[in-house]
């Protein structure tokens, strides 16, 4: 059997100074992928890219608000001027809290829907322009949630925006068929993150889906035949109800 490698590949992270996408672009980085991360932090994303590096990965840091379009639009000028082409991108960042609805503001609402939805949207366009403009078939995979397919109580913002994220996704996948770019939604129940513990400190830590879950799945789909595509994987802790 051939072995897996993402050898040669060029992928961009976001939301990559912490949790799921620091997970996500460590286990890139260890199959061989050369991973730019984004995320806002800039000490952060020195540490994790030093980590990799030190592991044997490749590994560069990118300072970027995706919720800024001039920001995204400047960042993947940059990684194209530098490495010349941009062969996946997983759109991972994103922020939310819980409130109820009467007390949600419109800053709230804009704050999860600029990151989560309109951040994704950013990153996904331009990205997309490299991928026809040098013909690469490359795969954009978006992190969503359960909570972009069902309603959760004082989560209306934040299930807002993940429902947003994945009609999107759905529209992206149509229209990169067209070029050989493939399109994946992951749609992750309760994950081991600071949010979560925030907002559900009933859950049991022990059975909350760990970041290196995602990761794996993440490979799992950068790994499948191009005959066959994932549209959308959900997943769920295993002690909780079936969706």
């Amino acid at each position: 059997m051939k072995t897996f490698s993402l050898t040669g590949k060029l992928a961009i992270v976001t939301g990559a100074s912490r949790g799921i996408g620091e997970a996500i672009a460590r286990k890139m980085a260890q199959s061989g992928a050369r991973v730019i991360l984004v995320a806002r932090s800039q000490e952060r994303l020195k540490t994790v890219a030093e980590s990799i590096r030190q592991a044997g990965g490749q590994a560069w840091p990118v300072v970027a608000d995706i919720s800024r379009e001039d920001q995204v639009i400047k960042m993947v000028e940059k990684i194209t001027r530098d490495f010349h082409r941009i062969d996946i991108l997983i759109n991972n960042a994103g922020i939310g809290y819980a409130l109820p609805v009467p007390e949600t503001t419109a800053s709230d609402w804009d704050l999860m829907m600029n990151t989560n939805a309109r951040g994704a949207f950013f990153c996904s366009r331009e990205v997309f322009k490299v991928m026809v403009e040098q013909k690469i078939s490359g795969t954009i995979i978006n992190i969503a949630s359960l909570a972009g397919k069902k309603g959760y109580r004082y989560q209306a913002a934040y299930c807002a925006s993940k429902f947003a994220l994945i009609g999107f996704s759905k529209v992206l996948a149509m229209e990169g068929r067209d070029y050989g770019i493939r399109v994946h939604l992951i749609c992750p129940g309760g994950v081991n993150t600071e949010f979560i513990r925030k907002i559900r400190p009933d859950i049991p830590p022990e059975t909350l889906i760990q970041p290196e879950d995602i990761a794996e799945t993440v490979l799992f789909l950068l790994h499948q035949s191009p005959s066959v595509v994932t549209d959308e994987i959900l997943m769920r802790r295993f002690t909780s109800e079936v969706i």
